[in-house]
């Protein structure tokens, strides 16, 4: 079933665009490309960090210890949000719990959609689309909160 499209109910991103549909909203991003390099730097920098402590002792190589148990604690702090950011490129409208925007210190706004079953997924506008966005957010009934990152 396809669903008709008008041309205005895009809205640009910084990399990509949404498209608001009837039931659901639908993200083209290089979200894809974005987990990827999160993904390669997790990976290369735990197997450094865990071959750093097990190469090297605190007498030998205090240096080189440390840093490894410091990269390995900073991942087991960062992991679990990680696995609470979703890649999603479709969200339907009912599994979109609250959206949050922020201003970033560029004049660039964050959208974070927090989706019902706790994930969070996030999308970045530049500021001349930002007005678009939140009129198709009203036209859809998406309620949103502003929160300011400029101090």
């Amino acid at each position: 079933m396809k669903f008709k499209m008008k041309t205005n109910d895009k809205v640009p991103l910084k990399n990509g665009y949404l498209t608001f549909l009837t039931d659901r909203l639908e993200i083209s991003d290089n979200s894809r490309l974005e987990k990827l390099c999160i993904l390669i730097g997790f990976f290369s920098s735990s197997l450094y960090g865990l071959s750093s402590v097990l190469s090297y002792n605190s007498i030998d190589g205090p240096l080189m210890y440390y840093s490894g148990i410091m990269i390995l604690i900073t991942w087991a702090l960062a992991t679990p949000f990680l696995i609470r950011r979703t890649y999603k490129q479709v969200l339907f409208y009912k599994e979109i719990g609250k959206i949050n925007m922020m201003e970033n210190l560029g004049g660039d706004y964050k959208a974070r959609f927090q989706l019902k079953k706790g994930r969070i997924r996030f999308v970045h506008l530049s500021k001349n689309d930002f007005t678009l966005f939140i009129n198709k957010l009203k036209e859809f009934h998406l309620e949103t909160e502003f929160n300011s990152a400029v101090a």
